[in-house]
C-alpha cells in the first residue's frame, strides 16, 4: 500500500514527536485495508451536564426499548444494542444498503463525582430514536472560577 501525503505548512510546523506519534498511529493502527470504513459512526453521543446530571445522549434511530442495553459498571457507562436487519427484504431486492446491520457498544470513562452508588437515581428514556441517560453528580464538573482580591 502506497500512502502520499501533503507536506502543508501546518505539518511542517507540527512537533516531530507529535507528527511521528500521528503517522505511527494513522498508519499502523488504523491501516487494515478498509478499516477506516468499519470505525463506528452509529450511536453518535453528545453529553453534556444539566441540573445536577450528567447527561449522555445517544442517537438510536429505528431501535426499540427492547434492543437496546444499558450498563453502569467498574465506572464505566456501557451503551449496547443491536440493530437488526428485516429478513422480509431478499439480500438481490436491494439496489443500495447505506444502513448498518449487527450489534454495537459505546463506552465512556465516568468523571469522579458521579453518584453511582444511587443506582434509583439513575434515568434512562428511549423516545424518537434519542437515548437519554442521566447520571446524578454529586458536584459540579464544571470548572468553577472566581477572582482572588490581592493584598
Amino acid at each position: 500500500m502506497i500512502v502520499l501525503r501533503r507536506n502543508t505548512p501546518a505539518r511542517r510546523a507540527q512537533h516531530p514527536a507529535d507528527r511521528f506519534l500521528n503517522e505511527l498511529l494513522n498508519d499502523n493502527f488504523f491501516n487494515f485495508g478498509n478499516a477506516r470504513q468499519s470505525i463506528p459512526t452509529f450511536a453518535g453521543t453528545n453529553v453534556y451536564e444539566a441540573e445536577g446530571n450528567l447527561v449522555f445522549e445517544t442517537e438510536l434511530p429505528g431501535l426499540s426499548r427492547e434492543n437496546v442495553k444499558v450498563k453502569l459498571e467498574d465506572n464505566t457507562l456501557f451503551i449496547s444494542g443491536e440493530v437488526q436487519k428485516d429478513e422480509s427484504i431478499k439480500q438481490e431486492q436491494y439496489l443500495n444498503v447505506g444502513r448498518r446491520y449487527g450489534t454495537f457498544e459505546r463506552r465512556f470513562n465516568l468523571p469522579e463525582g458521579i453518584e453511582v452508588d444511587a443506582p434509583d437515581k439513575i434515568n434512562a428514556a428511549l423516545e424518537n430514536g434519542i437515548l437519554k441517560v442521566s447520571l446524578p453528580l454529586k458536584e459540579s464538573l464544571q470548572p468553577q472560577t472566581f477572582e482572588i482580591e490581592v493584598k
